[in-house]
């Protein structure tokens, strides 16, 4: 049974980042401030909370889960220093 719990939390956990890198998506491409050029994660991040009814310290606790999803995401390119 704790594995199952485990697997279900971890599932939960994905699902929610992913969720939270589709509005981060979704604002920062509705953003001419970020219009092809770079942006760091704390940029992310602030997108997120300003976008969604989740608040920092909930996104916070998933910056982990958060962070993979993100890195994952083909829309998203990473060119370094945490931008």
């Amino acid at each position: 049974t704790n594995i199952l719990n485990t697997k279900k939390l971890k599932y939960k956990e994905f699902n929610m980042s992913r969720q939270l890198v589709d509005i981060a998506y979704n604002a920062i491409k509705n953003n001419k401030i970020y219009n092809k050029k770079p942006f760091t994660f704390d940029d992310i991040i602030n997108e997120i909370v300003k976008n969604s009814n989740v608040n920092l310290v909930e996104v916070n606790s998933q910056l982990g889960v958060l962070y993979t999803t993100l890195i994952q995401d083909t829309r998203f390119i990473s060119i370094g220093d945490l931008e």
